[in-house]
């Protein structure tokens, strides 16, 4: 399962916020829950930047199923410029609309004089936000261990049947006891009846 997130790559820092408002290099912003992102100046932005380039209402982030998939898969993330002067950025490049795909960077920048399709230069970006979707590691590691699991039952199993063969003379209650053990115990409680069947 991919989670899609954001990592802020590089955040203008306003001495007039007030501590612990703004975010930071690093930082990151989860997709995994959500519909809908808004970037904006205004307060009520999901993403809030106070640099004065940005509009109050600058871009958006939603799902979007592209029309020219016939595949019937998920949707995808887009982002949407709305119509701001200083526009909107994608891997360095203006558009107004993109459809996100990992290791895009999202960025905010001088880019009042720069066209659609236009690179502009890295020192002119204010904010940049890369875009990632990564593997959900919590379920990865539940299914390693249900397979762990389950390998270590089927060794348990066959080492204890081992044991009924080679020592179908032994005591039932013992080879009861060893299966109730875990593989570890029985490794041990078998080299333990070896060493007594050698000394018998």
């Amino acid at each position: 399962m991919k989670c899609p997130r954001l990592i802020v790559r590089r955040w203008w820092m306003d001495e007039r916020e007030e501590e612990g408002e703004e975010l930071r290099e690093d930082a990151v912003i989860s997709l995994q829950q959500l519909q809908c992102l808004t970037f904006g100046r205004d307060a009520r932005s999901d993403v809030r930047l106070p640099w004065e380039g940005i509009s109050r209402a600058h871009a958006w982030m939603d799902l979007h199923k592209p029309r020219d998939d016939r595949s019937g898969g998920s949707c995808r993330w887009q982002i949407v410029c709305n119509g701001s002067p200083n526009g909107l950025f994608v891997n360095r490049r203006r558009v107004n609309r993109h459809c996100l795909a990992h290791g895009d960077v999202i960025g905010f920048a001088h880019g009042h004089n720069t066209k659609l399709g236009e690179e502009l230069e890295s020192a002119a970006f204010v904010y940049e936000f890369v875009f990632e979707e990564v593997t959900d590691i919590s379920k990865e590691q539940h299914e390693h261990q249900q397979v762990i699991s389950e390998q270590s039952n089927i060794l348990e199993g066959n080492l204890s049947r081992s044991i009924s063969e080679d020592f179908d003379e032994l005591d039932q209650q013992v080879l009861l006891h060893l299966r109730a053990t875990n593989i570890n115990d029985c490794c041990f409680k078998y080299v333990n009846l070896m060493e007594k069947s050698w000394k018998w």
